[in-house]
């Protein structure tokens, strides 16, 4: 993984943590009794309709809250991930073709002037 695909990762991971701590925040109104978190009427329809949300607080906060924690677990590991350097550089597969060639050669031009 390069270091902007890690960066996205992570900026996308602080982002989700965040609207899951705004989401944690009115489950724990809700569950505190706050009755304007527990319904919404929604005020932009016809006269004669309405429309009432009620919104089950206690199983969804219990899976917000895992969800937040998978984000958070996932977001140490990526930027301890950007902290560390790795002691040896990882390599790349062609470099290690081409030195492997280069050594068989000069093996190969080795052997041929000790045999003339």
């Amino acid at each position: 993984m390069d270091l902007m695909e890690r960066n996205a990762r992570v900026l996308a991971l602080k982002t989700e943590a965040g609207r899951l701590k705004d989401r944690l925040d009115i489950m724990a109104r809700q569950l505190e009794g706050d009755q304007d978190a527990w319904w919404h009427i929604t005020t932009n329809l016809p006269e004669t309709v309405a429309e009432v949300n009620v919104r089950p607080a206690l199983g969804e906060a219990r899976q917000t809250a895992l969800a937040l924690a998978t984000v958070i677990k996932t977001l140490d590991a990526l930027e301890a991930g950007n902290q560390q350097t790795p002691a040896h550089p990882v390599a790349d597969p062609a470099d290690e073709v081409k030195a492997a060639r280069e050594r068989k050669l000069k093996d190969a031009r080795a052997r041929a002037a000790s045999q003339s």
